[in-house]
């Protein structure tokens, strides 16, 4: 297993990792640390199932659970890949149905439960397809973010927190 930054701020791409196998405990300090450090990282070409995303997930800590149902415009995929702790947002639709939520692109991702006294630890995303063009994911570094306002604006935000 390697890693290298993606961006001088955030990111960094794991290599040479299976994670739909279980991790020994050093593999997993390794990667805590490295997701610790680069506060995103990337494993490209993986196949998981959703017990495995599960898994690898659990490493990471307890697995946070949605906090409001979905509103009744949206379709309710049903099946054992859909519950209170993930959801398959997808474009696709078998038998004219979408087979996950947010079918029609209007989803500008975000990291949930943000607005909660104890918000989730992080987000996982598993890509099943990705398009040849759009299809974007950005993250931003709020620590970057935190670093480069002025002086005297973090003096004004001081102890409001």
């Amino acid at each position: 297993m390697c890693s290298s930054d993606l961006t001088p701020h955030i990111g960094a791409e794991i290599v040479g990792l299976d994670i739909s196998r279980p991790l020994d405990a050093e593999t997993v300090k390794a990667v805590r640390k490295a997701w610790l450090d680069n506060l995103m990282l990337v494993f490209r070409g993986q196949t998981l199932d959703t017990d495995q995303q599960r898994r690898f997930v659990g490493y990471f800590g307890e697995m946070g659970k949605r906090g409001a149902q979905l509103p009744s415009n949206r379709p309710r995929p049903e099946g054992p890949d859909y519950n209170s702790d993930a959801m398959l947002i997808s474009n696709i639709r078998k038998d004219g149905k979408p087979i996950g939520v947010l079918p029609d692109g209007e989803m500008w991702f975000h990291h949930d439960m943000s607005y909660s006294a104890a918000p989730n630890r992080a987000s996982f995303l598993f890509s099943l397809e990705i398009p040849g063009s759009g299809g974007d994911t950005m993250f931003a570094s709020m620590y970057a973010a935190w670093d480069n306002l002025p002086q005297s604006l973090k003096d004004k935000i001081d102890g409001r927190l």
